[in-house]
């Protein structure tokens, strides 16, 4: 497993390397031997080097996390979300899910079905 830099004739291969990438890592570190997680819980997320970042959907076991379970957000989006004053970290969570790529993505970082 190593970091894929971005070019600009495959993107769409490199970031699809970099989410592959993302989902092996999470599960090797839930991997109950190497006890780096309590329970199969915790974060990961990865730069996908565009101004986005693929994040673990909250809820997803990380032994068993797939490619669908991760959420894509943009960078300015999140900070700004995150700049707004008086948010609760449940507002934070759903006005970040909304500018997840699709619903299916928005509704793994919140933990929705």
């Amino acid at each position: 497993m190593g970091v894929r830099l971005p070019n600009l004739q495959g993107d769409h291969v490199i970031m699809s390397d970099i989410l592959d990438d993302l989902v092996n890592l999470t599960q090797s570190i839930a991997r109950e031997e190497r006890q780096l997680a309590i329970l199969g819980e915790g974060n990961t997320s990865a730069d996908a080097g565009d101004g986005t970042f693929w994040v673990k959907g909250s809820g997803c076991q990380m032994s068993t996390i797939k490619a669908g379970d991760f959420a894509r957000v943009k960078y300015d989006d999140a900070l700004a979300v995150l700049e707004e004053e008086g948010l609760d970290n449940q507002m934070v969570n759903k006005r970040i899910s909304l500018h997840a790529f699709n619903r299916s993505q928005a509704n793994a970082y919140t933990g929705r079905k």
